[in-house]
């Protein structure tokens, strides 16, 4: 009887232990700023972030932006420029990127902003 107990539990731990290491993989990085660029490529972003609290992204890294109103709405880039600046946290997105999306502004005028989480940590 209580093999039979282990073996139910066991698949059930598994798959939790599975989700939680799923779960885990992204980092939010917080609320940022989503403006259309004129210059980027598709799938590809530039992040400018306040030079006193760096982000921890690097050149490569994937960053999935979502709509602050609606986490379904959001957008996958490849992070292929990083400035250092003063505050806010900006991401420009390519044009082909930001159709449809209505949290993405054409700068100065921001939207609504975004979370942006970090996929590649």
């Amino acid at each position: 009887m209580q093999i039979s107990a282990c073996a139910k539990w066991f698949p059930r731990l598994l798959l939790g232990a599975l989700l939680w290491s799923f779960l885990g993989a992204a980092t939010c990085d917080g609320l940022v700023e989503v403006f259309r660029s004129t210059s980027s490529n598709k799938g590809e972003c530039a992040l400018f972030y306040d030079q006193d609290h760096p982000p921890g992204i690097q050149f490569g890294d994937i960053l999935q932006l979502a709509d602050s109103s609606n986490v379904n709405d959001f957008i996958q880039c490849k992070v292929v420029e990083i400035h250092a600046t003063v505050p806010p946290v900006v991401v420009f997105v390519s044009p082909q990127d930001a159709e449809g999306h209505s949290f993405v502004g054409v700068y100065p005028d921001l939207v609504r902003y975004g979370f942006m989480y970090n996929l590649s940590r």
